[in-house]
């Protein structure tokens, strides 16, 4: 059974979070409900410990009316989980019509603070109609050589005329 674009794509981002650091800024679901739950709490005037400082510092919680999602504290950046990253890809990389990883970067950078490059990449790299595009076969031309018998006999000289 072949998966799916969306399957490949979040495989792979498993993949890419395994191998990378413990500070960077993929967040799951589970962290995002975490950070997004404690917020609310610390809004109603729960007491504040020392991770809170740093996260109500770094993060902000707005409310949308059905409910809250966060932002980066001083911009309109919004924070986004890695499972909703492969529907945010989708629809950047249709409105910019298979830009490409600079395109969709710049796209996307401006409306969320935690995508980065290798992340679009690896939805760039996966998309099956870009594939089907760089897969084409260039022709290349072909380098005859001269072939004689005696050495130096043929040689190719450029006429340049003196005025």
């Amino acid at each position: 059974m072949e998966l799916t674009h969306e399957e490949r794509f979040n495989n792979a981002l498993n993949i890419d979070q395994t191998t990378k650091s413990a500070n960077n800024k993929s967040l799951n679901c589970a962290e995002y409900q975490k950070i997004t739950s404690r917020l609310l709490e610390l809004q109603e005037g729960q007491k504040k410990t020392l991770h809170d400082f740093a996260l109500v510092k770094k993060y902000e919680l707005v409310d949308y009316g059905t409910g809250h999602f966060l932002k980066r504290r001083g911009t309109d950046k919004r924070v986004a989980f890695i499972e909703e990253l492969f529907g945010i890809s989708q629809s950047a990389y249709t409105s910019t019509v298979h830009g490409g990883r600079d395109v969709m970067y710049k796209h996307l950078s401006r409306q969320f603070y935690n995508i980065s490059a290798s992340q679009i990449l690896t939805f760039v790299n996966l998309c099956m109609e870009c594939q089907l595009k760089r897969s084409r076969i260039r022709k290349s031309f072909v380098v005859k050589p001269i072939l004689s018998k005696e050495m130096n006999s043929r040689c190719q000289v450029d006429r340049k005329s003196v005025v």
